[in-house]
């Protein structure tokens, strides 16, 4: 199962946009979400740009919470259990000044999934997950930031 059709990525920005105004207002676009990934973009506009002209702080750490969490949603949907997530820590290394648009991918799909399959029920397991910050250039890609994620999942057990 694949998120890709344009109605699927609509409802989930709405969806979103109600239960986190604050990640609607970085007026995020969902680019897939796949079994293995994830990929969102964020531009940069009025919502997102700092005093330096540049993507601030606070809209990268929602482009980097949206993507993890997404592909973490994306797997507990399937899931025959009931799961609570959130982030418990994050680490970033900041490796060049965001001055356009920035792609948002995680890749721990199966990471994510493995995960979720040997939780048993009322347990709790923490997991770092990756998501990487990139630039797009005429010719190439560049990593603007790196963040270690820390997913910690909690199986509350039958629906």
């Amino acid at each position: 199962m694949d998120f890709n059709s344009s109605d699927i990525k609509k409802y989930l920005l709405k969806k979103l946009e109600k239960k986190s105004p604050l990640i609607a207002f970085c007026q995020p676009k969902i680019d897939f979400i796949t079994e293995k990934a994830c990929q969102i973009r964020l531009p940069l506009n009025d919502h997102t740009k700092s005093h330096l002209g540049s993507m601030g702080f606070g809209a990268l750490a929602v482009g980097a919470d949206l993507t993890g969490g997404l592909l973490a949603w994306f797997h507990i949907q399937k899931m025959p259990n009931n799961y609570d997530f959130c982030f418990a820590a994050a680490q970033i290394k900041f490796l060049k000044k965001p001055s356009s648009e920035v792609i948002f991918c995680c890749r721990d799909g199966d990471l994510i999934s493995a995960s979720l399959k040997s939780l048993q029920p009322k347990e709790k397991i923490n997991i770092t997950i990756n998501v990487i910050a990139t630039i797009e250039s005429t010719l190439f890609e560049k990593k603007a930031a790196v963040f270690d994620l820390n997913l910690s999942i909690k199986n509350r057990g039958k629906v």
